[in-house]
């Protein structure tokens, strides 16, 4: 009799062919689309083995016929997630483990030799702009709580997220984003096509429960979320021209109280009162009040979810907000790939050793790669993870090595971070885009 592992396995020796399947042990995450459904390109660990895209014949007129190269500008919108608070873990320097590591966040980064989207872009287009580099203090801005003059331009660039925010936070954070990208004299601002990663809700789902209520307060319902992000999706569509907006379905963010609620460090953590992320999933913890709670927030997250989704059905043509206008130049779409995801299944090196809370490098990186393998599959098809890889073991020798803290990277001849090369490793096989990809719109 078949284990479901080795059922699973022959599947993906149908999807990828075997020598990757040996050089890649993540090939074993689960994939929602039917390989009938598919005709999957080749997939490597690292994007330097895919082969240059050949130069277009003519430059693209609309966004519904973007190749991966055609972008030359990246930007976000965020919080701590995608500012990487804490993502390299514990550093000798205490000061530093409230640190944004921006330079290695899955949708901004662009330190060499980190797994990013932005990185892996800059294999087809060297020339993309606007990812965020170093490490640097955090920067807070929670609903009302949001002191100005807190960017740090030369490395946030156009990584406009905060941590703490929430969806009431975004037209502050356009506030930085617009103008900057406006006068950036690297950016063609009215030709170039340009990127956005929309990634909010996990601070809103953190504050959502409500002990005597099975509603969470009016200011953060489901409509006034929705409300929210068409404000700032309108506002961008208005002032940023030539622009994809990636959105990011949220994460059941509870559960990360069932990954950490039995280990001893994060344990020592919230009893020392260190850390106090997501009081609606620690508070009260392991009592049905607590469980009742939980429940609460990943109720709220579905429908947050789908306030998503309904936002991006209303602005494609015949939706209440298309406007044939922007026909050719704007576009929303969604990134499904992290919504499914059993948080309390992940190893615990997804996590940051700081807090016990925040993604760790390893998961910046593995969120990178979904990213990008969805970026050309239209939403009906995108990859639907429900979890991550179980540890791997890896047995190679340089140049492929893992870092202790930062995640995938590679290696130089010696076994030494070779900062040379822009993008990392990836535990999840990789997409190697051709001449006749584009990316998804639909």
């Amino acid at each position: 009799m078949l284990t479901p592992l080795t059922r699973l396995l022959l599947a993906l020796c149908i999807v990828f062919p075997p020598p990757l399947l040996l050089a890649s042990p993540a090939a074993q995450l689960p994939l929602s689309p039917s390989p009938s459904s598919l005709s999957p390109p080749a997939t490597v660990p690292d994007i330097f083995v895919c082969p240059p895209l050949p130069p277009r014949e003519s430059p693209p007129t609309s966004i519904h016929d973007l190749r991966v190269d055609d972008f030359s500008v990246v930007m976000a919108l965020g919080d701590s997630i995608t500012a990487a608070f804490s993502a390299k873990g514990p550093q000798p320097d205490p000061i530093e483990d409230i640190f944004e590591n921006r330079g290695v966040s899955f949708s901004m980064g662009g330190d060499p030799g980190f797994l990013t989207l932005p990185n892996l872009m800059r294999r087809f287009n060297p020339n993309v702009t606007g990812f965020s580099l170093g490490d640097h203090i955090a920067e807070f801005c929670a609903g009302p709580l949001c002191p100005p003059f807190q960017y740090h331009p030369r490395h946030d660039r156009f990584n406009a997220a905060q941590s703490g925010a929430m969806a009431v936070n975004l037209m502050h954070e356009l506030g930085y984003l617009v103008p900057r990208v406006k006068k950036s004299e690297d950016v063609d601002f009215e030709g170039a096509w340009k990127h956005l990663t929309l990634f909010i809700m996990s601070n809103d789902l953190c504050l959502s429960c409500t002990p005597l209520s099975p509603s969470p307060p009016t200011w953060l319902s489901p409509s006034a979320f929705s409300r929210t992000l068409e404000s700032a999706l309108l506002l961008i569509r208005s002032q940023i021209p030539r622009t994809l907006v990636t959105v990011l379905l949220g994460l059941n963010v509870s559960g990360v109280y069932d990954l950490t609620k039995d280990d001893p460090g994060c344990a020592a953590l919230r009893h020392s009162g260190a850390v106090f992320e997501c009081t609606c999933a620690f508070t009260l913890g392991s009592t049905p009040a607590g469980d009742a709670l939980r429940a609460q927030m990943d109720a709220q997250a579905q429908l947050y979810n789908a306030a998503i989704l309904e936002l991006r059905t209303s602005f494609q043509p015949g939706g209440r907000n298309y406007d044939p206008t922007y026909g050719d130049t704007f576009a929303v779409v969604v990134e499904p790939g992290m919504a499914g995801v059993r948080v309390g299944a992940w190893p615990g090196d997804m996590l940051s050793g700081v807090d016990c809370f925040h993604p760790s490098g390893r998961a910046h990186a593995w969120m990178a790669a979904v990213m990008w393998n969805n970026l050309h599959l239209p939403f009906a098809d995108k990859i639907r993870l429900h979890d991550p890889p179980a540890r791997l073991n890896w047995t190679s020798t340089p140049p492929w090595t893992r870092g202790s803290r930062h995640g995938a990277r590679r290696a130089g001849p010696a076994g030494d971070d070779d900062d040379s090369h822009p993008a990392g490793v990836s535990e999840v096989p990789l997409w190697c885009p051709t001449a006749e990809s584009r990316v998804a719109t639909t």
